[in-house]
């Protein structure tokens, strides 16, 4: 009885020639550049955008404006016809919503005030100076790389005279923003302590 039988086996041609083409294909395959490229959109991708947007954050906005001044607004019985005066301001943001402030007004015409018989008075109106800080609490995207921005801020001021006051001044603005770096914006401030109520309105430019 025999366990085993001899026996020989046949490989044809064609089946040599399948195994050479799989062995090339499995070569070539990996090193082509498409399949390489494929593999590289396959890896996390770090957020190169998000750290330029941050890097670019603009600091510092400098604003040339006009206020107009209704003095003695808060109960006085003379008529006081409003003050124009020119405004700069200089900001630097030291968070993302919070802003610190340097303020110089400058009237350009004197105090006139009318009483009830009509007669008229000048009064000199000297500058001010005021710090403080403001907060934005708004900021509304629009189309065409515009924004609203509503903001509000406390401010300390000091008229720069002899034995000038001090007073404090509460003030809010909206500001449509263009490309991140141009602002014009329109806004009131308060002060009770100096009686006057401002009308503030200019263009801003953030660097």
């Amino acid at each position: 009885m025999k366990v085993f039988t001899d026996y020989k086996m046949k490989v044809s041609p064609v089946d040599i020639m399948k195994s050479l083409l799989a062995l090339i294909l499995l070569i070539i395959v990996p090193l082509h550049p498409s399949s390489a490229q494929k593999l590289d959109d396959l890896k996390p991708k770090t957020p190169i955008t998000t750290q330029a947007e941050d890097s670019e954050q603009l600091n510092w906005a400098v604003s040339f404006g006009t206020t107009q001044l209704f003095e003695n607004w808060f109960g006085e019985s003379n008529l006081n016809l409003p003050v124009s005066s020119a405004t700069l301001m200089l900001a630097r943001h030291i968070h993302k919503r919070i802003k610190t402030w340097v303020i110089f007004n400058l009237p350009l015409v004197p105090s006139q005030r009318i009483n009830q018989q009509g007669q008229a008075s000048f009064s000199p109106n000297p500058p001010v100076v005021l710090l403080g800080a403001s907060v934005v609490f708004m900021d509304l995207k629009l189309k065409r790389e515009k924004r609203l921005e509503g903001e509000f801020g406390i401010y300390g001021g000091k008229v720069l005279e002899n034995q000038g006051l001090y007073f404090p001044l509460a003030a809010g603005r909206l500001a449509l923003v263009k490309k991140d770096d141009v602002a014009i914006y329109l806004g009131l401030s308060a002060s009770i302590r100096v009686d006057t109520l401002g009308l503030i309105y200019g263009v801003e430019h953030r660097f």
